[in-house]
C-alpha cells in the first residue's frame, strides 16, 4: 500500500469451550416441551457436565484490517 496506509488480512482459529461452574455444569432450557420449560442442570443426576451441548472445534474466521 503506502507508508501511511496498512492493509492486513488472514484467517484465525477460534475456540469457544463450554462454560462451567464450581459444583455444577451449565444450565440449559429444554425446548421439547414448551409448556413445562424444563431446565437441564449439567452435572446433576444423570446429566453430563455440558448438559448435552456440543461445541465445534473447527471455527475458522476471516480477518481483515486497514490502518
Amino acid at each position: 500500500m503506502t507508508e501511511k496506509l496498512t492493509l492486513n488480512y488472514g484467517i484465525r482459529y477460534e475456540v469457544y469451550p463450554v462454560p462451567c461452574r464450581d459444583h455444577t455444569g451449565i444450565f440449559r432450557l429444554d425446548p421439547t416441551l414448551p409448556q413445562t420449560a424444563n431446565i437441564i442442570i449439567g452435572g446433576v443426576g444423570e446429566n453430563p457436565e455440558n448438559a448435552g451441548v456440543q461445541v465445534s472445534k473447527t471455527l475458522f474466521t476471516p480477518r481483515a484490517g486497514i490502518a
